[in-house]
């Protein structure tokens, strides 16, 4: 069985490859997409080619993190700072 990030990471992957290479061929196929579509409009075709290599890119970093297991500082939680591991203060009065 697959491990899902090891999925998740390949198909960022993938779609990363195919979203750059279609950025450097015709791009009559994309243009049905409504981001293109208003970018294109508002930029022209030189603008959807450096949208589409930019949204590659950003597919490419994701993908390559997911695979490597990398995360922000704020999305693993500190050991020692919540739930059961949590350092509580033990009360020295006996009630």
């Amino acid at each position: 069985m697959i491990q899902p990030s090891t999925f998740v990471g390949s198909l960022a992957i993938f779609m990363a490859f195919a979203i750059g290479f279609s950025a450097l061929g015709p791009i009559h196929r994309l243009q049905m997409l409504r981001a293109v579509k208003s970018v294109g409009n508002r930029f022209g075709e030189p603008g959807v080619r450096i949208f589409l290599a930019l949204v590659a890119s950003l597919l490419l970093v994701a993908g390559v993190m997911i695979l490597k297991d990398l995360r922000p500082a704020f999305a693993a939680p500190q050991a020692g700072t919540s739930g059961s591991n949590r350092n509580l203060p033990v009360d020295q009065h006996k009630y």
